[in-house]
């Protein structure tokens, strides 16, 4: 007899003729097993192969939502691979409506064999399975509704996908098997942040056997046919899920209402190169996590058309994008200089987005042009190509109005104010660095000064290091100069543009707060100085002489003139313009030249304008017809005997400071009145001897009445002296009494 596991097998070995060539038949001897095998797909314990190892293939889904626009939601993202779908973010909560439409089929290689009759004389026709089928028996479908703090719901009506499938009556193999939800309202729903529908399915295969119970020969005595047994296939249980999870907030970088901690992405402020490279932190989304990163770069230009309402904007069609960045840098060129602005996004897997804007500007030129202004020191005196200061104060105004210019960031706007972007909140737009949206204070394209000095004197004396000029629109600084007069200044001003590119330029001033000197003004005649009395009539004959000096810039050139006042009005009588006596660049060349000068070389060297004779000798001569300054008056070269004129030299140094000093001199054309000498001592009438050795005189008369007594001269002799006696005597043989 055969047991009855064994019948399972014997049928499933015999199930197609493919099985057969597999080797998949039992092992009979005398209506018994000894061994059973289990064809393809199906395994089983003991005797029994009812166990279906094969899943149900399912070959294709899509769920779709969608809304009043007819814009649409679905997953999976292909229709044909629908197996392991990941959770499907939106944002939209506007969807009405959506539908559900899974295939399957459950696939196996062979064919289901026609079971013969049973006839005792030939057992090789017949088998004792009479009834054999399998395939999909059941599909379940689902929607469930997931919100917060309320219970789930159930949106689909049928979930059955087709009765008419059951394990008695299971869906023919290899045949397509569909679940069709139709259109399932949700608009009702009100969706909203954090939302969820789950739509699953579970199919399940399986199906039956009846088998001839032929153990049973009693029954079949009685009833001469074999008695039917039935048994279930048991099935496996496939299931696939389609999550759909809304999230409407949008991604974060940390930021509070007016800053950030550090900036959304970090863009250089400025570039001298084409290469630009960013980077970024991580941004944050709390519920579908950031997806991916896009970035555009646009170009900017301006509009408006003065200073006040200036602006540049974003070119709308972008430079350069690149788009779904998984990392957390990126590098692009630029090709054209200008002001960029770069739109950094961040995307959750919702599809929300944020937007950053990081500012750049690429520049390559390097050059700093000069404009139509100059470097000036205020109150300074330019004479003889040079500047001069005069006053005593330590501290010297320095302006540089229009000196310098960059011509393409002032032409171009490119520092000018950026208008604000729709889409980019304030506190995610670019607020740090050194182009920011707000303008960059500039003066034609000028964004910082430094000024520094250098004091020069007979060495390096003092020197300042750079300092910034705190308002770069006054184009002016004031410098603390701790100098002497006679040393100079150089004083040098830095202009640099937004990519500190820099130009410099310097003005040299010098310091003179003191004037001229003179000295030694007299009339001179001969070897006798420093005499106030014109013995004769004729102005030309008269010598006049002085010292003139500057040793700390020198003497530019000087003045004098000869002039009278007896109606209360300067008569001028004479009048000459000298130069410096300088032009020489050392004491030995100075020396040199006036060599053969009055009285000789008296040179003196300043620090920078070279060195000078500082003694004047001067006769004048009657000026020839009309000339003017350069003489004595023609029709005035006569003096007037008992009366006073006056000379005044005028003085003027380097620095144009002068000095005027005045004598007066009086003509006088007579010789003092004459006098009586006496012997003995003053005071005691006179005597014709004397008895001591050391001789002793006195006299009184000789007085002058117009010019007075200048000095007396006397001698002892032991015979009358004669006038002749007293002439050319060495003024330093004369002895003054007074």
């Amino acid at each position: 007899m055969v047991p009855f596991p064994c019948v399972c097998i014997i049928f499933m070995v015999f199930l197609t003729t493919e099985y057969a060539a597999s080797k998949c038949e039992p092992q009979i001897k005398e209506e018994s097993h000894e061994r059973t095998v289990c064809c393809d797909h199906y395994t089983g314990s003991g005797l029994q192969c009812n166990l279906v190892t094969k899943e149900i293939n399912i070959t294709d889904a899509h769920v779709r939502f969608v809304d009043t626009d007819e814009t649409t939601v679905t997953s999976p993202k292909d229709i044909n691979s629908p197996r392991s779908v990941p959770k499907k973010w939106t944002n939209n909560v506007l969807l009405q409506k959506f539908e559900f439409s899974l295939g399957a089929t459950y696939d196996v290689t062979g064919v289901i064999p026609k079971f013969g009759e049973y006839n005792d004389t030939n057992e090789s026709l017949s088998h004792f399975v009479i009834d054999f089928a399998y395939g999909i028996i059941a599909g379940k479908m689902k929607a469930i509704f997931v919100r917060e703090d309320e219970p789930d719901r159930s949106l689909f009506q049928k979930e059955d996908c087709n009765s008419s499938c059951h394990e008695r009556s299971p869906c023919p193999v290899n045949s397509m098997y569909r679940c069709e939800s139709g259109n399932v309202p949700v608009g009702w729903l009100g969706l909203k942040h954090n939302d969820q529908i789950i739509v699953s399915v579970v199919l399940k295969n399986g199906g039956y056997l009846i088998y001839e119970n032929r153990n049973d020969r009693k029954k079949f005595s009685i009833e001469k046919k074999w008695p039917a047994n039935y048994v279930s296939l048991i099935g496996i249980e496939t299931t696939e899920t389609y999550k759909f999870h809304w999230d409407t907030v949008l991604p974060y970088y940390d930021c509070s209402k007016w800053s950030c901690p550090s900036v959304p992405v970090y863009v250089p402020d400025v570039s001298k190169t084409s290469k630009i490279r960013i980077h970024w932190n991580i941004w944050s989304d709390d519920l579908s996590d950031i997806d991916y990163y896009d970035i555009e770069v646009f170009e900017m230009h301006h509009v408006g058309n003065s200073t006040d309402n200036n602006e540049i904007v974003e070119i709308m069609e972008p430079r350069v994008h690149i788009p779904r960045l998984k990392t957390l840098e990126s590098t692009f060129n630029v090709t054209v200089p200008g002001m960029y602005a770069v739109h950094f996004t961040a995307f959750d897997r919702a599809g929300n987005y944020k937007s950053a804007r990081g500012l750049f500007l690429y520049d390559n030129n390097e050059e700093i042009e000069l404009g139509r202004g100059s470097i000036e020191v205020i109150q300074s005196k330019n004479y003889s190509e040079k500047g001069w200061i005069t006053y005593p104060s330590s501290l010297i105004h320095v302006t540089w109005k229009d000196m310098f210019v960059k011509t393409d960031h002032l032409k171009h706007s490119w520092l000018a104010k950026v208008k604000q972007f729709d889409y980019i909140e304030s506190s995610y737009d670019d607020n740090s660095g050194k182009r920011t949206i707000d303008m960059v204070p500039n003066v034609k394209g000028i964004v910082k000064f430094d000024i520094a000095h250098d004091v020069y004197g007979p060495s390096n004396k003092s020197s300042s290091s750079f300092t910034l000029v705190s308002d770069v629109y006054a184009e002016m600084a004031v410098q603390n100069v701790a100098w002497d007069d006679g040393d100079k200044v150089i004083v040098t001003i830095k202009a640099y543009d937004l990519l500190e590119n820099y130009r410099d330029k310097i003005i040299t001033v010098y310091k003179d707060a003191t004037p001229p000197i003179i000295t030694n003004l007299w009339l001179t005649k001969g070897d006798r100085i420093n005499i106030a009395v014109h013995s004769v009539e004729e102005f030309n004959d008269m010598v006049i002489e002085w010292d003139a000096f500057d040793y700390h810039s020198g003497i530019s050139h000087l003045n004098w003139r000869l002039y009278d006042n007896f109606t209360g009005s300067d008569i001028i009588h004479g009048e000459i313009d000298l130069p410096g006596q300088g032009k020489t660049e050392s004491l030995k060349e100075c020396e040199e030249k006036y060599v053969d000068y009055k009285r000789g070389p008296a040179c003196y060297c300043t620090h920078y304008t070279g060195c000078y004779h500082k003694h004047f000798h001067i006769k004048p001569h009657v000026a020839v017809g009309n000339e003017t300054g350069n003489g004595i008056v023609h029709n005035r070269s006569m003096g007037v005997h008992e009366s006073d004129y006056f000379i005044d030299v005028n003085v003027t140094n380097m620095a144009t400071l002068t000095t005027m000093k005045t004598i007066k001199i009086t003509i006088d054309i007579t010789p003092p009145e004459p006098g009586h000498v006496h012997d003995g001592i003053y005071g005691f009438p006179e005597i014709d001897y004397q008895q001591d050795l050391q001789l002793e005189a006195y006299w009184e008369g000789f007085f002058d009445h117009e010019s007075g007594v200048a000095f007396y001269q006397y001698e002892f002799a032991t015979t009358c002296l004669t006038q002749d006696d007293f002439e050319n005597k060495n003024m330093a043989s004369w002895f003054q009494i007074s």
